[in-house]
């Protein structure tokens, strides 16, 4: 999984090798499937930022990938969920739930997210 992380990092920053984002979700995906929350987190924030990343099945895949992430203590996936629990109820008219976000922020920040 590091391997496969470490390479994905690469395409998706241009480091060493051409930036290509479709390389660095494949990998990235490699190293999720795997078991790398890191992996799973930055999948979950290049799904958001894609061109597609408004649809609806991406929209869920990214929230899973956070998700999934977040629950072996990832802190910038807790990050990540949180953000996608008050901006997906806001778009949707559903009332925040501000407490769950509070605290999976909290986490986030006490665990290291910067």
């Amino acid at each position: 999984a590091d391997a496969a992380y470490q390479l994905a990092c690469c395409y998706s920053d241009g480091v060493c090798v051409e930036r290509n984002d479709g390389a660095a979700r494949h990998w990235l995906q490699t190293a999720a499937d795997q078991g790398s929350s890191a992996a799973m987190s930055r999948l979950g924030h290049l799904l958001l930022s894609s061109d597609d990343g408004a649809d609806r099945e991406v929209h869920a895949k990214a929230f899973q990938w956070f998700e999934k992430a977040a629950a072996s203590g990832n802190a910038d996936a807790m990050y990540g969920l949180a953000r996608m629990i008050l901006e997906s109820e806001e778009r949707a008219g559903q009332p925040r739930r501000t407490d769950k976000a509070a605290k999976m922020l909290a986490t986030a920040a006490k665990t290291g997210h910067r």
